[in-house]
């Protein structure tokens, strides 16, 4: 599969001048024959609490209409993020969006861990459910921003996944934390992982650097085959993660009842 990764530099709030951004880059990767192109996190608005600015209802989402037109024009898979809410709960969660290139676009995940060191908990509600696709023959996880930091869940989607992806809006004040991490999940799951980041700085004053990368099942940071301007393009192989699972098992060795009973007998609330 050849996807292209790209480092938005994302206007604050500007959605119109972000989708003309990210039109430019889907145009871009179609013409590389990518199968796949990813987006950072609250793709067209960048990371903000104030959501009422924003916000979508999730049945009449101008964002998902947009995506879903240009998926289908130029033929490519889109993965992008967007605020939602939801009327009946009154509710607003920031979701991990997907346009295939038949032209559905829909969400697929709902962030499970917002990111209570900036209050993100008091504005957006958590999902308890988790976000996996199949793209092409590929299982792909999906997870946003601050979900990178909880191992957990990666372990359970590696039982059925080829590739975990994270969107974000990661500061560079935080950056080695972020690098670690995505190698770190990777060995650990023995799948490829890809985390796509923002650039430069957001209404809020915090400063972005280039950081979006691609990590192999064995842990390598892989080096992208082409660059054109804020888009990184690799291209991956499945048969890399299905004969490393097979020769050095240890997705296989997780013992998920017995983790599950050691948290039961030794849950400590302090």
């Amino acid at each position: 599969m050849k996807i292209g990764l790209v480092s938005l530099n994302q206007a604050w709030l500007n959605k119109e001048k972000n989708l003309d951004e990210c039109f430019r880059y889907i145009r871009l990767a179609s013409e590389e024959n990518c199968s796949l192109i990813i987006f950072p996190e609250m793709t067209l608005s960048s990371y903000s609490l104030d959501v009422q600015l924003f916000v979508e209802d999730q049945f009449e989402s101008n964002t998902i209409s947009k995506f879903a037109k240009l998926s289908k024009e130029n033929n490519i898979n889109i993965f992008y993020g967007v605020c939602l809410l939801n009327s009946s709960a009154n509710q607003v969660a920031n979701h991990f969006c997907v346009a295939e290139k038949d032209g559905n676009s829909y969400s697929i995940y709902k962030k499970i861990h917002p990111f209570t060191f900036a209050g993100e908990d008091l504005v957006l509600s958590g999902g308890d459910t988790l976000g996996k696709i199949e793209l092409e023959g590929w299982n792909i996880g999906t997870t946003i921003c601050y979900d990178l930091r909880f191992p957990e869940i990666y372990s359970i989607l590696a039982r059925n996944s080829h590739m975990g992806v994270v969107i974000a809006n990661w500061p560079d004040k935080r950056i080695f934390h972020w690098r670690t991490l995505l190698v770190a999940r990777a060995i650990e799951n023995q799948m490829y992982m890809v985390g796509v980041n923002r650039t430069g700085t957001d209404g809020n004053g915090l400063t972005y650097e280039r950081s979006s990368m691609l990590v192999s099942p064995q842990g390598i940071v892989e080096k992208p085959l082409k660059e054109i301007d804020l888009m990184d393009i690799y291209e991956l192989e499945l048969l890399e993660v299905t004969k490393y699972r097979q020769d050095f098992p240890t997705v296989r060795d997780k013992k998920f009842p017995l983790y599950k009973s050691l948290i039961e007998k030794n849950y400590d609330s302090r």
